[in-house]
């Protein structure tokens, strides 16, 4: 029994490419940076793993946690793009969608600061 659990242990070890390796490194120690709360590494580390939903979510929430929603956005709009089941593209969608709300929210609280400092403003005079 215990010869069978390794054999299939170490099939399975030799038919993992690099790649793959590569992602699920990159996925460990991003995790483990962002419990961390090193977020700013944690996004390096999942930018640098192959092209993977997995890494391209982690590092949109990452970055929405920075508060770069722009760069978020496209990371979240990758990992849906790669995302290979309907669970991963609903995670995918529902980060994206966050945080073009938390972008509208912000844009909208922008705006309204501007107007009112807009009617703050008092002329007087001549102002040719």
């Amino acid at each position: 029994m215990n010869r069978n659990i390794f054999l299939t242990l170490l099939l399975t070890a030799a038919c993992t490419s690099a790649g793959e390796r590569a992602v699920d490194d990159a996925l460990r120690n991003g995790n483990a940076l962002f419990e961390a709360g090193d977020t700013t590494q944690a996004v390096r580390t999942y930018d640098a793993a192959p092209e993977d939903h997995r890494t391209r979510y982690n590092a949109g929430l990452g970055l929405h946690g920075q508060g770069s929603l722009d760069e978020s956005v496209d990371r979240c709009s990758s990992a849906f793009a790669l995302a290979d089941s309907a669970a991963d593209r609903n995670k995918a969608a529902y980060a994206l969608g966050h945080t073009w709300a938390l972008r509208a929210t912000l844009a909208d609280t922008l705006a309204r600061a501007a107007a009112r400092e807009a009617r703050s403003i008092r002329l007087s005079g001549d102002i040719n």
